[in-house]
């Protein structure tokens, strides 16, 4: 039912760019690099290298490869939203950091609506703890692609696919 009200108020179009581009982190500490890459790829940014018969795709490997955190680093302590921005940055995509420390829950929401609400960019990434949703593991980050406003939910596009499908969090 949250889709279907989403598709008729129009918060869900930032769901079909992300959904075609949806990849599963090869890694547990993967995912700020799978989801960057697959919001890269959503909007069409150019990795200006190739990739597989001579494509044009941003993979996690590339985005390491292009990265200035060692692979090392990244294997053992993940990303945080800084190194996240900064990677993006670094492949020409417009980005811009709100802590939930900085804005109340009403002003979260109008991003997360701004961001959905669009076929092309804005799209929203979010860090979470895992514990509070009563999941295993502990930060994470996955694209968020959708808002139904009638329960105040959020879909999460979780790029842990083979632990968690897409599923939909209350938004506060």
């Amino acid at each position: 039912k949250m889709f279907a009200r989403g598709i008729a108020d129009g918060t869900h179009e930032g769901y079909f760019p992300l959904a075609e581009q949806f990849m599963t982190q090869s890694s547990p500490p993967y995912c700020a690099l799978t989801t960057l890459a697959m919001m890269l790829n959503s909007l069409n940014i150019d990795p200006n290298e190739r990739w597989q018969g001579g494509r044009r795709w941003c993979t996690e490997d590339m985005l390491l490869g292009n990265c200035c955190k060692p692979r090392s680093e990244v294997d053992q302590d993940g990303m945080t939203m800084d190194e996240f921005a900064g990677i993006a940055r670094c492949h020409g995509a417009s980005v811009q950091c709100t802590r939930a420390s900085e804005v109340d829950v009403d002003t979260f929401r109008q991003h997360v609506i701004e961001a959905v609400s669009t076929p092309r960019p804005p799209l929203m990434a979010v860090s979470f703890a895992r514990a509070p949703p009563g999941q295993t593991g502990d930060g994470h980050f996955s694209p968020i692609a959708a808002y139904d406003a009638q329960s105040d939910h959020v879909l999460v596009l979780d790029v842990a696919r083979f632990k968690y499908p897409p599923w939909y969090a209350p938004l506060p």
